[in-house]
């Protein structure tokens, strides 16, 4: 019989002598079954707490007021519409301490974390990062090269984020990342999630997800790819999209904005130049994030009823410039904005053209039908 055998009774045979079983039965003082029961009953009096018990802390920002520190962070977009290209800016503008846009605060300088699955360290991130003026040595990653990395290696992100002591971690993207769980499940969303919004909260660090649009329709926040939870659980939520008056530049907006005033749900717009670099350039204002998603992917529809509108206007008569902004805005329904957009278009394809008659100007097709 083997030592196994011995110490299990495999055999059914308990070799063991009753002086031995009860030399090893332990035996508590009455002091010690007091202690234990005292232990039971502090565990369950932590298992509730009364909210009183608790100190309010006052929330801290990476970007004020659309990146929040302690939580997890989304910025989502239809693909090509340069959400890393943003986010090298961000590290960029972190790490070196720069002034937010359109605001008077300044970035506080700090370090970061880049997880990028889908573009090239060196052939891209970097260049992109330098055409930033990012202070490179304060922004890492984990070297995928000895092992590939999940989100659910919660012990070897751990050690990264209180190693470098990061103030912001970026997954780009997080469909990438997920270790295999299926992101349409939302109790695998929720429990992939959870213990990095914990580590977020220890660690002082704002955990920001790059995600998707997908192509159905309905709002913004609902086309988030995968389970409703991603954006559930998120503090923060925004949108990268065109600008949908000019297809060079991007507009950043917020989608989930339950911490932010009214005055601060604003769009912000930039561009980005041939190095990579980002260029801001205006404050939008307050612009709704579904009418953005609507306007782009309705744009050729959208740009034709224009057209066909001031055509089919001046196809009647030539019009004063007062007569066709009228018509074409109050009957059309047509923004100002986007009827001197395709105007100017039309003019520069010479297919309308305008002249002076009396002090007024007017607006006329280029090649007409003599017939008519």
């Amino acid at each position: 019989m083997n030592e196994k055998e011995k110490d299990f009774g495999i055999n059914g045979t308990d070799t063991k002598s009753t002086d031995e079983k009860n030399a090893n039965i332990e035996v508590l003082t009455s002091n010690e079954i007091i202690s234990q029961s005292e232990e039971k009953v502090n565990a369950l009096e932590n298992d509730f707490i009364t909210f009183d018990t608790r100190t309010p802390k006052e929330l801290e920002f990476v970007w004020y007021p659309l990146i929040v520190k302690g939580n997890l962070n989304i910025i989502v977009g239809v693909g090509g519409t340069g959400k890393s290209f943003l986010t090298c800016w961000l590290l960029s503008a972190i790490t070196n301490g720069d002034k937010m846009p359109f605001n008077d605060r300044y970035f506080k300088k700090g370090n970061a974390i880049l997880q990028n699955a889908e573009d090239d360290i060196d052939g891209t991130i970097v260049p992109r990062l330098i055409a930033n003026k990012a202070n490179r040595e304060c922004i890492g990653y984990i070297n995928e090269e000895l092992k590939a990395f999940d989100i659910k290696q919660l012990k070897r992100l751990e050690e990264k984020i209180i190693n470098f002591k990061p103030d912001i971690v970026v997954i780009d993207p997080l469909t990438s990342y997920l270790g295999g769980i299926n992101m349409y499940v939302p109790n695998e969303v929720r429990d992939v999630l959870k213990p990095l919004k914990d580590l977020a909260q220890k660690y002082n660090c704002a955990m920001v997800f790059i995600m998707h649009l997908n192509k159905g329709n309905g709002s913004a926040t609902n086309r988030v790819l995968g389970s409703i939870d991603f954006v559930s659980m998120a503090r923060s939520v925004l949108l990268v999209a065109e600008d949908p008056t000019n297809s060079s530049q991007r507009l950043v907006l917020p989608l989930k904005t339950n911490l932010m005033k009214d005055s601060e749900k604003t769009a912000l717009c930039y561009k980005i130049n041939d190095n990579g670099a980002i260029e801001w350039i205006e404050n939008r204002g307050n612009i709704n994030a579904d009418d953005i998603l609507f306007q782009n992917e309705n744009k050729f529809n959208k740009d034709n009823l224009i057209r066909g509108f001031i055509l089919g206007a001046l196809s009647k008569e030539d019009l004063s410039s007062n007569e066709l902004e009228n018509l074409v805005t109050k009957k059309g329904n047509i923004s100002l904005k986007s009827y001197n957009v395709t105007k100017a278009m039309l003019r520069k394809e010479e297919v309308i053209d305008c002249y002076q008659k009396e002090k007024k100007y007017y607006w006329t097709l280029k090649k007409k039908d003599k017939g008519d």
